[in-house]
Order: C-alpha cells, then sequence, then structure tokens
C-alpha cells in the first residue's frame, strides 16, 4: 500500500494541474473586457466638447466576437440603453478593440446600478461594480466643478 501511496499523490496532482489549466485558459478564451475612463467627447456639430465616458470595448479570446450594445439598470430595476456611438454587431476581432464615448448625462441621471455589454450570441459581460462607481462619482464631480464655471 505504502508503494502506490505516492503514485496516487502523484496522480492527483497531475489531474488537479491540468483541471487549473483548462480554466485558466477557458477564463482568457471567451468574454469582451470592458473599461471606463472619464473623457471629452467632440459635440456632433463639431464645434465644442461635452463631458462623457470614454469606453473601450476589448477581446481577449481567440475567437471573434461580434459586440451587441450596452444596457443599463437603473435604482428602479429598469433596463435602459444608453447612448453610445458603438454600433451594435461590431466585430471584433481576437486582440482587437473599439473605444466609443457615452455622454456623462446618461451615467449621472439615472445612476446605473449594473452596466454591462451584450455579445453576439446573448452572453452579458458586465462591468465591475466598483469602476462603475468611481467613474460615476468622478464624472458627478466634474459636472459640478464645470457647471460652478458656469459651462454645462
Amino acid at each position: 500500500m505504502e508503494k502506490y501511496t505516492f503514485e496516487i499523490a502523484g496522480l492527483i496532482i497531475t489531474l488537479l494541474s491540468i483541471i487549473l489549466v483548462i480554466h485558466h485558459r477557458h477564463d482568457k478564451i471567451s468574454g469582451l473586457k470592458i473599461e471606463f475612463n472619464m473623457s471629452a467627447a467632440p459635440n456632433r456639430d463639431g464645434i465644442g466638447t461635452h463631458l462623457a465616458a470614454l469606453i473601450t470595448i476589448f477581446n481577449p479570446g481567440k475567437e471573434a466576437i461580434f459586440y451587441g450594445g450596452l444596457h443599463a439598470q437603473s435604482a428602479a430595476n429598469e433596463v435602459y440603453y444608453p447612448m453610445c456611438n458603438i454600433n451594435g454587431g461590431t466585430k471584433l476581432e481576437p486582440g482587437q478593440y473599439i473605444q466609443g464615448t457615452i455622454p456623462a448625462g446618461h451615467l449621472i441621471n439615472p445612476i446605473p446600478r449594473a452596466l454591462w455589454a451584450v455579445d453576439g450570441t446573448g452572453k452579458k459581460h458586465y462591468i465591475k461594480e466598483r469602476s462603475l462607481e468611481e467613474l460615476v462619482q468622478q464624472l458627478k464631480a466634474e459636472d459640478h466643478r464645470l457647471r460652478k464655471f458656469g459651462l454645462s
């Protein structure tokens, strides 16, 4: 029995290692990665800018993914679609990213409780709650600062 103890332990360690590698690779293969930053976007008429959130959507996987659009959920559990200048149906090849903007007003009022992107298969890719809260606070502070100068 003692003779097989080391062999069984080695087999268990090998199996656990294989399972962890598969799990780790699966996390990297699927999904959209989404990041936000505060920014200024040009107005539609090309004159001046407005306060906005810069959104970057990245495909870290090994297969192409279609970006379907953004969805948000308010504190009253109502789902709405924040205005974004990234077209739904955009194909993201592996390693490719797209950037767009969301006007600050669509993130300040109403303040979203959750924000997610949907891919072509309907899978939701949530933005981390803490990142969303930090972005909304930055946008609110900048909006307040600009209003003090008489700009809006």
